[in-house]
């Protein structure tokens, strides 16, 4: 299926692409490859031999020299497919959550902070200043893209647990001191934490959406409905459901985005609230 997507949107517009290098991903299905050579291939519909494989996902059996590759395998097979992949310095997952992308931005905080490590480590520096420069550097690189993150405990958790440590190494505490997280904010000047700076950020940008026009794609995929039913079970949270929950938390409603004045005050308090 691979190989005719290729060729017909790709090749019909007269764009190459290395099919060794691309990436598909699959959301909501399983797939399970195995070896036939009785059925016909989907893209040429010849027959094909022991070198094809059958991808799930579209029911047909692909050649070799189809998928314009060496030799199809089933592990090759399975290549094309991934759960997850970076996109534009943004994990993409295909179970939509955002742990991978939380992982990610923290792990580039840390070379963020190994990067201002002269100023973030050094004595001969106040602890406000080294607070200003965390903010400005380190917390910005890894809140970029938080719009879109729709938080669970467990990246919270993610999130905390890495402020706390830079916080002790900024101050040039040990975990065995036993200093008080609250302590180390005051001595940093340190208001907000990164969780609530997310939410906050996925607060502004939800009003942004909502003073779009009907007709704009941003206001389309926010009130897009999947039909169909779901599995049974406790439903995900979904992104604008923990939005409308955080906006409800400083008493403001989803009209209110209309007023950009009260809409950016009740940003700055999900931001300065403390769970």
């Amino acid at each position: 299926m691979l190989p005719l997507f290729h060729e017909l949107v790709f090749e019909g517009k007269g764009l190459k692409v290395n099919l060794g290098k691309t990436k598909v991903l699959v959301s909501g299905t399983e797939g399970e490859v195995s070896a036939s050579n009785i059925d016909r291939c989907g893209v040429c519909g010849k027959r094909v031999k022991t070198n094809s494989v059958l991808r799930t996902g579209c029911g047909n059996w692909t050649h070799a020299k189809c998928a314009k590759v060496k030799r199809v395998t089933p592990r090759l097979a399975r290549d094309f497919e991934f759960k997850e992949f970076c996109y534009l310095g943004d994990k993409v997952e295909a179970g939509g959550g955002c742990e991978a992308v939380v992982t990610a931005r923290t792990r580039l905080g840390w070379t963020k902070f190994r990067e201002c490590g002269g100023i973030l480590h050094g004595k001969r520096f106040s602890l406000k200043l080294k607070g200003r420069v965390y903010r400005s550097c380190v917390g910005s690189a890894m809140l970029y893209g938080s719009e879109t993150w729709c938080l669970r405990g467990t990246e919270m958790t993610i999130l905390r647990r890495t402020e706390r440590a830079m916080m002790r190494a900024m101050c040039g505490v040990k975990l065995a001191d036993r200093r008080r997280t609250e302590d180390l904010r005051g001595m940093l000047s340190l208001v907000d934490w990164l969780d609530q700076l997310a939410k906050a950020n996925g607060v502004r940008w939800y009003g942004h959406v909502l003073r779009r026009d009907s007709d704009h794609v941003s206001r389309k995929v926010l009130e897009f409905n999947v039909d169909g039913r779901r599995k049974r079970g406790r439903s995900k949270i979904m992104w604008t459901k923990q939005m409308e929950v955080e906006i409800q938390t400083v008493g403001s409603r989803r009209e209110d985005a209309l007023n950009q004045a009260k809409w950016r005050d009740g940003v700055r308090k999900i931001a300065e609230r403390v769970r």
